[in-house]
């Protein structure tokens, strides 16, 4: 960070929802910082050096990030081929989770540079799910049996640290100031179900 302030070049730091505690979600830019796990600490202390410096910076909070392409490991990918191998997942149905498509946030973040923005933005789909009803939708779409689906709660994972409930950030700022749409889910699956089709043919 240092190097690119002495090269004249505004750093973009990729920060994330998990500087929040996650007990209320559709947090602003505006709100208290209150991680609780040490991924989201450390995402915060780079963002307060970042503040501290009185430099230009730009912050850019992300929530959960998914791509459309063939057996990418990427969240909705991911549970589409346990599901197709005959596999059934747990899906929990009290932590909320807001999916966002990877090339939207290129577009956002190339938005914000060609406009000069400066501070801290949320880039993060408004389309909100929790995990066992994104389960559900994914199963309905590729007319799989919902019964793959296993219903349980984010407190059934043995985690090392805890988990919070609400993943999910409020992208306002953005989308008024950059007249900025996002991808819908269902836009996305019938972009990956065309992914697979050409893989497969």
């Amino acid at each position: 960070i240092e190097n690119l302030w002495l090269n004249k070049i505004t750093p973009i730091f990729i920060s994330s929802d998990m500087v929040f505690d996650g007990k209320t979600g559709g947090y602003s830019e505006y709100d208290n910082c209150a991680p609780i796990t040490q991924y989201g600490k450390q995402k915060r202390c780079v963002e307060e050096y970042l503040i501290a410096s009185k430099k230009p910076w730009l912050i850019v909070r992300l929530c959960k990030v998914f791509d459309i392409f063939y057996q990418d490991h990427t969240l909705v990918t991911s549970w589409l081929d346990s599901l197709q191998t005959g596999n059934s997942i747990k899906c929990a149905d009290d932590q909320f989770i807001a999916p966002t498509y990877v090339a939207d946030i290129c577009k956002a973040i190339e938005g914000l540079v060609r406009a000069n923005k400066k501070g801290i933005y949320h880039i993060c789909s408004p389309e909100i799910f929790s995990r066992y009803d994104l389960g559900v939708k994914i199963a309905q779409y590729f007319q799989i049996d919902q019964k793959a689906i296993e219903k349980c709660s984010i407190s059934d994972f043995n985690f090392i640290e805890p988990r919070s409930s609400h993943n999910t950030l409020n992208p306002k700022k953005l989308m008024v100031e950059l007249c900025f749409n996002f991808s819908t889910m269902d836009s996305c699956l019938e972009k990956i179900s065309n992914n697979y089709k050409q893989f497969k043919a």
